[in-house]
């Protein structure tokens, strides 16, 4: 009852030729009527002429122990394409028919990192490349459709990079990493659980600082920006035309894109996909079996992480370092729910955050912004006292009672 992933991960297959923006309108005739049946009025985008031929390439990501195995996947493979007939809808009518297969060599797109001297160092900064619209689901609100977070989280990263590597060396990326996993990374192998991969954020391509999150303390007053986490209690605020109002908090802005783009934040493009299962006796579409991905476009932002290597030992976080170096510079394969391949580079100074932490209190005061959604306390905490008591006892831990909550701004999820 083990899941049995697939073993070869599809791009998507493109053409080249200039789509013609034009449509086919189709009707259906009453037998008895001679007529026009009513409602059977139907509209066919036409992007290609009748008869046209038209090349559609695309790469198939496989992994293979020699050139022999990888000889063989490329003709299983052609034969599994030379037996589709057509693609797409309306295939009985002559739409999609396939005329020709044909699949390239294998290429070995497995890189070695740069020789470099490691240093030891506890961070290493990561820059992730998609190279495909992704879909790393959320919580969902409905179950046909899987809409994708915008940040891809630290635990994804890490999990999608010892799947990588048990594919590399042949093994079930559904297992885990041993000490004895692999014998030339024995370090990393010996370490893996201690290595912490941070979120990573959204960035514009040409951006050379980490993203923000905002403080759920930031309010508004018209276009106005204010930061109220020092207030003592309700205010009232200037607007555009110096006029005092109430502050809107975050939950009622019409846009916060303003706020993300001062806190560094790309804004990547989305697309819906919309999928169904397949009766595979009648080869037609399953009722009601109709699901969607949302998924994100990757193409002008890139997402930035960090690595912590705080908590390997310091006799072996050199070799740690380097081991992860050559290990990521094979990518991560089949990212999310999409299996979208993901090219990953180390930066070789700490990529610096969009705004830089302030090392001093003000006025007496930490404020203190949490970057990633976390679960602090539990419920009965909550249920036993109330929220700010809860939170009281969860920051006297963590600072080993060296602060005090005195207010908070928080979203429940």
């Amino acid at each position: 009852y083990d899941p049995m992933r697939g073993a070869l991960y599809f791009d998507d297959f493109t053409s080249k030729s200039q789509n013609k923006d034009e449509v086919r309108y189709r009707i259906g005739i009453d037998a008895e009527q001679g007529a026009v049946k009513k409602g059977f009025y139907q509209v066919l985008d036409a992007p290609y002429q009748v008869g046209e031929s038209v090349t559609f390439s695309g790469a198939i990501r496989f992994s293979a122990t020699d050139i022999g195995a990888a000889d063989k996947i490329k003709r299983e493979v052609e034969i599994g394409l030379r037996w589709i007939t057509s693609l797409g809808a309306e295939r009985s009518v002559g739409f999609g028919r396939l005329l020709d297969v044909k699949v390239g060599a294998p290429q070995q797109t497995t890189a070695t990192a740069k020789a470099v001297s490691a240093t030891g160092v506890s961070v290493l900064s990561l820059k992730l490349s998609p190279k495909a619209p992704f879909c790393l689901a959320r919580r969902r609100i409905d179950p046909n459709l899987f809409e994708s977070d915008a940040i891809i989280s630290g635990a994804a990263i890490k999990g999608s990079l010892a799947s990588t590597w048990l594919a590399l060396l042949g093994k079930s990326p559904n297992g885990a990493i041993e000490a004895d996993t692999d014998s030339t990374r024995a370090e990393l192998c010996r370490h893996f659980d201690k290595v912490r991969f941070t979120h990573a954020f959204p960035a514009l391509k040409s951006q050379s600082t980490r993203p923000v999150t905002a403080p759920l303390s930031l309010v508004k007053a018209g276009k106005k920006v204010y930061d109220v986490a020092q207030s003592a209690g309700p205010v009232l605020l200037n607007n555009d035309d110096n006029e005092l109002v109430a502050p809107e908090f975050a939950v009622d802005w019409k846009s916060d894109s303003d706020v993300q783009q001062d806190f560094g934040w790309a804004e990547p493009e989305r697309e819906l996909r919309v999928r169904t299962a397949i009766d595979s006796s009648r080869r037609k579409a399953k009722d009601e079996q109709l699901f969607a991905y949302d998924k994100v476009v990757p193409h002008k932002a890139d997402w930035v992480c960090q690595i912590d290597l705080g908590a390997v030992p310091q006799a072996d976080r050199a070799k740690v370092e380097a081991q992860l170096r050559d290990l990521l510079a094979s990518g991560l394969r089949a990212v999310g729910k999409t299996k979208t391949h993901v090219t990953v580079e180390v930066q070789s100074t700490v990529t610096p955050a969009n705004h830089v932490s302030q090392n001093k209190a003000r006025d007496g005061v930490w404020i203190i912004t949490l970057q990633t959604p976390s679960l602090l306390c539990d419920q009965e905490a909550i249920l036993q006292s109330n929220l700010h008591d809860a939170y009281q006892q969860v920051w006297a831990q963590l600072s080993g009672d060296a602060i005090q909550l005195v207010r908070f701004f928080a979203r429940q999820l």
